[in-house]
């Protein structure tokens, strides 16, 4: 028995993916999407239709160790078939008949990731023999033409409801980037750990200010010293006014295992305070429990340890969504050490690519 279906239960947006009163608050934008696919449906009907043409694909090899080797990324070939579909084939209009992954599959598949993949006629599979790895190919034509074609970045839901694509990532409260894919039959949306058409950041800091003059971390340095003689820890902050630094001890509790500034009205002159440092005497410069509950400003935090020796260490960082990033000392302060190979012509450089057997990589 053919059941019709009803066109009026038909989701044709993507905002069941927020929460019901946010999907009432966006009912007008969905009325105007709404409107929107219907006239791009009423212009597809008026189209001519397409004569089909069979084409004869390549068969594939493939078994579960399989991958695809494309922009300098190997892709298991699971990430795209099912383990029986790669163990027994792909069923052939829905019956029991199975045949073998063959190219134009995979291409397919791998349009949906790559959109420079969408036009067959522009795209080589190749499968090396010895390897168990397949190379897609781009022929023709500029890569990543049609990318941007399939793949969206947005800042909301409600902008990619009005320009939606097939591939669509927009961020979340939860902190997470979600891929909406936007298909025929349906439409999924599911925490992704790639965007295909971003740029690939790093995590770190730059620093908006001047290097901190190394004399001024030397200062603190040197009193600590005189109070690791005592093994008492010590606290100052570097404060900036006017394109200068400046170091300051303000009032406070020391002892051997931690330091308490006294309170105060806090800074007078308009400084800023551009970071919090402190000592651990003859202890190593390695965060402790009280630290990490103490600093979690806006700030940079510096701890000075091992001060015993002749050249303490030295830990940098800063508090950014509720956890820490470590900062290179290089990076705030200025070197101690003058750069200038030049005077010295008597040292011949001589390149060599022997790695030392105590250096790192």
């Amino acid at each position: 028995m053919t059941h019709k279906s009803s066109h009026n239960n038909v989701q044709t947006d993507i905002f069941p993916f927020l929460s019901p009163d946010d999907q009432e608050l966006l009912k007008p934008a969905v009325q105007q999407q709404h409107d929107i696919k219907n006239r791009k449906n009423k212009l597809a009907q008026s189209s001519a239709p397409v004569k089909k043409v069979t084409v004869k694909y390549e068969d594939l090899q493939v078994n579960l160790s399989t991958c695809i080797k494309y922009d300098g990324v190997l892709t298991p070939i699971t990430e795209y078939f099912e383990t029986e579909e790669i163990e027994t084939g792909i069923r052939v209009n829905d019956t029991d008949e199975r045949r073998p992954i063959n190219t134009e599959d995979l291409r397919l598949k791998l349009a949906e990731e790559y959109g420079e993949m969408c036009d067959s006629d522009y795209v080589t599979l190749t499968m090396l023999p010895t390897s168990n790895i397949i190379v897609p190919q781009i022929h023709g034509r500029k890569r990543g033409l049609s990318l941007e074609d399939r793949h969206g970045i947005y800042a909301s839901l409600e902008q990619a409801n009005l320009e939606p694509k097939y591939n669509m990532y927009v961020p979340s409260a939860d902190g997470y980037v979600y891929h909406i894919r936007n298909g025929d039959v349906y439409t999924s949306c599911s925490k992704t750990g790639r965007i295909p058409i971003a740029k690939q950041l790093y995590e770190g800091i730059n620093f908006n200010k001047p290097l901190i003059p190394f004399q001024v971390l030397s200062a603190f340095i040197s009193i600590s010293k005189e109070f690791t003689k005592q093994e008492v820890e010590v606290y100052g902050e570097i404060l900036l006014l006017d394109g200068n630094y400046t170091l300051s001890i303000p009032p406070q509790d020391a002892s051997k295992m931690n330091v308490q500034p006294i309170k105060n009205s806090g800074i007078a002159d308009g400084s800023i305070k551009v970071m919090e440092i402190h000592s651990h005497h003859n202890f190593p410069a390695k965060p402790s429990p009280q630290d990490d509950e103490s600093e979690i400003g806006t700030c940079l935090y510096t701890i000075i340890g091992k001060l015993d020796e002749l050249f303490p260490e030295i830990q940098c960082r800063v508090h950014v969504n509720g956890r820490f990033i470590s900062v290179n000392p290089s990076k705030l302060f200025s070197s101690p050490f003058p750069q200038n190979a030049s005077s010295y012509p008597q040292v011949r450089v001589i390149k060599s690519d022997v790695i030392h057997e105590d250096s790192q990589i």
